[in-house]
């Protein structure tokens, strides 16, 4: 029986004795036996490696298993930017496990420099080059606005993510989305890859984009020459003002 196993043993010898559990605490957090040696990821990760988490849990290596503080710890790794949730948990004699979910970027956001923004409309990260990942980017916000966290920026947040998330719900009509612009005013202005740009307005993001899918429709090969369309449309619920590209002479 290795020394580890010996000393488990033991602490349920003592437990059954009637040893105390702080007396028991006390003996495994003294004992060298349990020193930390490795870090584990217990989740599938695309932006957070084991060497990674290692590096920011290093303080921790050698130390006693069971003298650790594990909130201390939790909250040394959700330092990674990637991190959205984690839980820290010890695996004797040498190992911590640690289980996390990522952010997962839905665009980037400008606020004089360029964020990673998840579907909570939470900041993570700034971006890198790396990054980008072919996301949408987020203008028209106030820096200050939003680093004094008003209410108006996080309204505007959460209306370009609302329109973001709707615009896949109805199967991207237009295409992939390079730019959307959201005003003071909350009305959100979009810009394509293909050079269409879409004046979506305010709220109703879903029946919006359904009219848009269901005017490339009708216009079946000429949607190709389209240049914009306006779909903020109240009170004129069924009516869609649209422009084609000017063709050279």
């Amino acid at each position: 029986m290795t020394k580890p196993l010996r000393l488990i043993s033991l602490c349920f010898i003592l437990m059954a004795s009637g040893v105390s559990l702080p007396l028991l605490h006390r003996l495994l957090s003294d004992s060298s036996f349990f020193t930390i040696e490795t870090i584990e990821l217990s989740s599938q990760s695309t932006h957070v490696s084991t060497k990674e988490m290692q590096a920011y849990l290093a303080p921790y290596i050698g130390k006693s298993l069971f003298a650790i503080d594990i909130d201390e710890v939790t909250e040394k790794a959700q330092q990674h930017p990637w991190i959205k949730t984690i839980a820290i948990r010890r695996f004797p004699p040498h190992e911590l496990h640690v289980d996390f979910r990522e952010h997962t970027p839905v665009a980037l956001i400008s606020l004089q420099q360029l964020y990673l923004i998840d579907n909570e409309g939470v900041l993570f990260k700034l971006s890198e080059k790396n990054d980008t990942l072919g996301l949408p980017i987020i203008t028209g916000i106030a820096r200050q606005g939003f680093l004094e966290n008003k209410p108006i920026e996080k309204y505007q947040i959460k209306n370009a993510i609302a329109a973001l998330n709707e615009h896949i719900a109805a199967n991207s009509p237009g295409g992939k989305i390079s730019e959307l612009h959201i005003s003071n005013a909350f009305r959100v202005t979009v810009h394509f890859q293909s050079g269409l740009e879409v004046i979506l307005g305010k709220d109703d993001y879903q029946r919006k984009w359904l009219k848009l899918l269901q005017t490339l429709s009708i216009l079946q090969e000429k949607k190709e020459d389209l240049e914009y369309a306006y779909l903020d449309d109240y009170p004129n619920s069924d009516q869609v003002a649209i422009r084609f590209k000017k063709t050279s002479s």
